[in-house]
């Protein structure tokens, strides 16, 4: 199951997408049909009770469920109003809303279906948020696009792009997150951010903005990121013990997104209790896989979930 805090797509035996553009403004969920479909289950139906189980699906669901699936696809990065996803021949394709460029077809028309993005290429990764899309090609390369009044696209400038822009020249990304601002791993371990910085995210000890990509923390062995709309939270090999991992968050942490047990910002990584394996999240939602295999979340409760006025936690539980 392939899920995001405004829209949920069901993603079978991680190779057929099945899309539901019936159920939802350019192809993603209302938030009031929010719903999960489980991981084998190709039925297209938006609508959910309270109690998760399916409404019978509308007559274009049954339709699309009929059609076989188009494309085999090998990832998904799903946004707040768009989605991308790399097929098993490494193409790379979005669909979604365009406003600001973020499908990178050329221009700013929205798509119900997939596309190809422009530029060709083969494609390993690649991170679609908040109107901003970020993308690492088979050589290594990185690419961003989309809405960059705040530097997000990392090409030194704050125009939109509507085409992959190249960021850099380095040839040796390996992975991405992108918000508001973007965070990369360089295959030496080292972590980079770049885009807004007006109250920490960028985790670099100022306010600073940063136009194309600066260092964060040098001599770390950094091995994932997740950027948030104005946090940022990334694993590091622990300094001791090769083995374990730490899970360091900065920026924003009104919502207790940073896992401190208050809701103070910070602009410097501060660890988070524990030994973590994966970290994932969006906007102000963290969620983590601990070495033992157990799950924590905190931060802004997501829509959709059923607690009161969708409250924040302010440390993992």
């Amino acid at each position: 199951m392939v899920r995001n805090i405004a829209h949920t797509l069901g993603y079978r035996a991680v190779s057929s997408l099945h899309l539901c553009p019936g159920c939802a403004r350019l192809g993603r969920l209302r938030p009031a049909d929010r719903g999960s479909l489980e991981l084998g289950q190709r039925r297209c139906s938006c609508g959910f009770t309270s109690s998760a189980s399916p409404t019978s699906p509308g007559p274009e669901a049954e339709t699309q469920e009929k059609k076989k699936p188009l494309k085999k696809w090998t990832s998904l990065s799903i946004g707040e109003d768009n989605s991308c996803g790399i097929t098993t021949k490494q193409t790379l394709w979005c669909w979604g809303y365009n406003s600001n460029g973020e499908l990178g077809i050329g221009n700013t028309k929205s798509k119900y279906k997939p596309v190809q993005v422009k530029g060709g290429g083969k494609w390993l990764q690649v991170s679609a948020q908040d109107e901003t899309t970020c993308g690492i090609k088979k050589d290594g390369s990185l690419w961003c696009w989309g809405y960059n009044a705040y530097y997000a696209v990392g090409d030194g400038t704050d125009k939109n792009r509507t085409k992959p822009t190249r960021v850099g020249t380095a040839k040796n990304w390996k992975s991405i997150s992108v918000s508001f601002h973007g965070c990369g791993i360089k295959k030496d371990n080292s972590l980079w951010c770049w885009g807004y910085n007006n109250i920490g995210q960028l985790g670099t000890g100022d306010y600073t903005t940063a136009p194309t990509p600066v260092q964060v923390q040098a001599g770390r062995t950094w091995t994932s990121v997740q950027a948030g709309s104005s946090s940022t939270c990334a694993l590091a090999v622990n300094l001791t013990d090769s083995k374990k991992r730490d899970l360091l968050c900065w920026g924003y942490g009104g919502r207790g997104q940073l896992g401190q047990g208050t809701t103070a910002n910070s602009l410097n990584p501060v660890q988070v209790a524990g030994n973590w394996k994966s970290i994932s999240g969006a906007n102000s939602t963290v969620c983590g896989v601990r070495s033992d295999g157990s799950g924590w979340c905190w931060g802004k409760t997501p829509p959709g979930r059923q607690e009161p006025r969708h409250r924040s936690r302010c440390c993992p539980r």
